[in-house]
């Protein structure tokens, strides 16, 4: 899963990178800025952002999650040290798909990506977004869970699925994957 980080402070960035890498994460870029970010989001189509609110620059990460969705339809999670109700209620306002507060631990970011992807996918299958005009929308891709990391596993390269109980194998070109899920989770995915 191809993450944009989008964060003010060094530090907490690099602690957003190493334990994104912990959880098998890959981060395509790391930005201070919200205007960086839509570049990011225009040259190098992330599957999920990891937006700060507190941001250098004019635009916080409110404003910048605003423009991205007119950009690209793509998850974003919040993360904030603020967690007062008027920038609680701000961020809401943009439908996020998960919000996290700072400090973190890495279990916390891991559980925040899960409800993020799980809430991306429940509204791209209701229908629900109306994708604005773009060639990002990622519909020919599913991100699955496997050993405690996402990957993200291109329609095209799926050879077939074998279901077991309540496990399924999916071969795909270049490896098997043991799913703990049944079939018609997957194939609901």
């Amino acid at each position: 899963m191809k993450i944009l980080v989008v964060e003010n402070s060094s530090i907490v960035a690099s602690d957003i990178v190493l334990s994104l890498g912990d959880l098998g994460c890959e981060v395509v870029k790391w930005v201070k800025t919200g205007k960086a970010a839509l570049e990011a989001v225009h040259d190098l189509a992330p599957d999920l952002i990891i937006m700060d609110i507190n941001l250098d620059g004019p635009m916080d990460g409110i404003q910048a999650a605003e423009l991205v969705s007119k950009i690209q339809l793509v998850p974003i999670i919040y993360l904030t040290a603020y967690s007062d109700n008027t920038t609680f209620e701000r961020a809401k306002k943009t439908h996020p798909f998960a919000y996290l507060v700072k400090p973190f631990v890495e279990k916390d970011l891991g559980f925040a990506i899960d409800l993020a992807i799980d809430n991306f996918s429940k509204q791209l299958q209701a229908s629900t977004i109306t994708a604005p005009p773009t060639e990002h929308l990622v519909l020919d891709a599913v991100f699955l869970k496997v050993n405690k990391h996402y990957i993200k596993i291109l329609l095209r390269d799926i050879l077939y699925v074998q279901a077991e109980r309540s496990y399924c194998k999916v071969f795909t070109v270049e490896k098997i994957h043991l799913l703990t899920m049944s079939l018609h989770t997957f194939e609901t995915k």
